[in-house]
């Protein structure tokens, strides 16, 4: 399979023009073979082997100028290239049997992984302006740029699915992991249970709980092989440098650790009357190990001490009614918290131009209030209505200064207004060339509820405090041919 991609205007806000965004161009290439052989009536024995490769290039729009960031709108070239390959070659064998009979399903599986990353990232410089076009900051990059990463995994996971009666079903197992980038050794064990509580098989109880290992991606591996950054700072006349450049070292902080998380979920689901269903649920997730970056006078450092926690309570109900048609409505409560110096906000496929120092605080999409409500309806003659109503909490508003310094804490300054939009989808199927067709009209913020995607945080700004960069009411063509 063949997948190419291109992306133009990446990262296009009310602060960055078109001549300031990047260009993305993807280019993804998987093949992958199989293989099944039926060693008995009661066991089956799978082979994968699979080679995955990506291309990636980031260029700037317009021009290979500097980059000036400035309190209002930021102008000149996007500062970063990239041109980077990845591959991945897999090989997985699994086999399932049930050795004492079909209440007992196990699966044993183990695999091989060798992945490699190569590329270049350049970047030109960044110039950083105050209100009044004077220079405070200018930003430089030394070394090639040129990044080289491998890495091999061995993985290896039990799992045993028991059906303990009509009414309860138990998974549990554990999973093995090795990478040699990190060393580590992890054992990663988890469980799950169905049960249907009542005896009318109206209620279902689900809870599971498990710990779950992430690969460290390669380009985190080659953080030591990134560009340095050099800054100098300017007196008010913009002329006059504060001393000597300063050359800030790549640095990693205690040697690269595996990420990982302990998820854990609860759910009870009632069918309260005939075809109205109830849902309330709990889950939570708390990861750790996940790489940040952060900034000291000096050096950029990449630790691998991040933190972060999601938890989540949700209420439900549906109505089905006509076989398939349905209402649902839901109310969701949230935290999500966390390290904000993600790896990948800074040095993913849009680099971040200015490295701050890390924080704790919300995370940039949590949200404690949503209400979500949507259906699919029948209507005459083929056509289909599929409403949906959201309702969520603005996420969170940081402030900054004219240097691109963080004023107050990160992400607890405010939010964006409430988030509103009433969508809907109307479709119709059809029979065309003895072919099976469906035909539709798409319209988005039916209501043209302002829902502003930008906010002025920067404190130099004569526009401080201002929200911009709603998307209005929108239409979208639908049309499916089946072939």
């Amino acid at each position: 399979m063949v997948s190419p991609r291109k992306t133009t205007y990446a990262g296009l806000n009310t602060f960055n023009p078109q001549g300031v965004t990047a260009n993305v161009k993807n280019h993804n290439v998987l093949a992958s073979a199989s293989d099944q052989i039926i060693v008995s009536d009661k066991g089956v024995f799978d082979t994968r082997v699979s080679v995955k490769q990506f291309d990636s290039t980031i260029y700037p729009n317009t021009g290979s100028g500097t980059m000036v960031l400035a309190p209002d709108v930021n102008s000149g070239s996007y500062f970063n290239d990239q041109d980077r390959t990845s591959r991945r070659v897999e090989w997985l064998n699994t086999y399932s049997f049930t050795p004492v009979g079909p209440t007992h399903v196990i699966k044993l599986g183990a695999g091989v992984t060798r992945e490699s990353f190569d590329g270049v990232s350049t970047s030109r410089p960044i110039h950083i302006v105050r209100a009044d076009g004077t220079l405070s900051q200018a930003i430089s990059f030394a070394g090639n740029g040129e990044l080289a990463r491998r890495k091999t995994a061995l993985q290896g996971y039990a799992q045993d699915s028991w059906t303990v009666g009509s009414r309860l079903t138990v998974q549990y197992g554990a999973r093995y992991d090795y990478e040699s980038l990190t060393g580590d050794v992890n054992l990663a064990p988890r469980g799950s249970v169905t049960a249907i509580a009542t005896a009318d098989g109206r209620t279902v109880v689900r809870a599971g709980l498990g710990m779950f290992y992430s690969a460290v991606p390669l380009n985190v591996a080659s953080f030591d092989q990134m560009q340095r950054r050099v800054v100098t700072a300017f007196a008010e006349d913009g002329v006059t440098p504060l001393g000597a450049a300063v050359e800030l070292s790549n640095i990693v902080l205690s040697g690269l650790r595996t990420p990982r998380s302990v998820n854990g979920n609860v759910e009870v689901d009632r069918e309260w009357l005939k075809n109205f269903f109830i849902r309330a649920g709990y889950q939570q997730r708390a990861n750790r190990f996940d790489p940040v970056v952060d900034a000291i006078r000096g050096a950029t450092l990449l630790r691998s001490d991040g933190r972060s926690r999601y938890r989540e309570g949700q209420i439900s109900a549906r109505y089905q009614f006509n076989g398939t048609d349905q209402i649902v409505g839901s109310y969701t409560r949230s935290s999500a918290i966390g390290n904000l110096n993600d790896f990948n906000g800074f040095f993913g496929n849009i680099e971040n131009p200015v490295i701050s120092p890390d924080a704790r605080g919300p995370l940039g999409w949590d949200a404690p209030n949503r209400v979500l409500l949507w259906g699919n309806i029948s209507l005459p003659r083929g056509f289909t209505v599929f409403p949906v109503l959201d309702v969520r909490t603005g996420f969170p508003l940081s402030n900054v200064d004219a240097d691109r310094n963080f004023v107050g804490p990160r992400n607890q300054v405010g939010r964006y207004p409430r988030f509103v939009s009433l969508d809907a989808q109307v479709t119709k199927k059809l029979r065309l060339f003895n072919h099976n067709a469906t035909i539709g009209l798409k319209v988005f913020n039916i209501t043209d509820h302002f829902n502003p995607r930008d906010y002025q945080g920067n404190l130099a700004s004569r526009d401080f405090g201002r929200f911009d960069n709603s998307v209005g009411r929108t239409f979208r063509g639908k049309w499916i041919f089946e072939f």
